[in-house]
């Protein structure tokens, strides 16, 4: 496949959960469980709507950070970054 196919499905998956969330805001209760213990109880519950964004967030930084750090290294300054090669 072509790398910008393959850079614009990431994109769209990436933004896919933002999307979900943006439809469905409005029924977001205003407290809501967000930690469980090991027999499934809630034991710890969020007021903050803005939570619900943590994952998402978490995710397109992550592929912003593995989208840029290749340009970074191609760079002469950062030659530590390069894998090393096999001769």
């Amino acid at each position: 496949m072509n790398t910008k196919i393959l850079n614009l499905l990431l994109a769209l998956l990436l933004l896919l959960p933002f999307a979900i969330i943006g439809l469905y805001y409005q029924q977001i209760p205003e407290t809501f469980p967000v930690h469980w213990d090991i027999s499934g109880q809630p034991d710890r519950f969020s007021s903050n709507k803005l939570e619900i964004f943590t994952l998402p967030v978490i995710n397109l930084v992550i592929a912003l950070f593995m989208f840029l750090i290749p340009k970074i290294a191609a760079k002469p300054n950062f030659s530590f970054l390069r894998p090393p090669t096999i001769n």
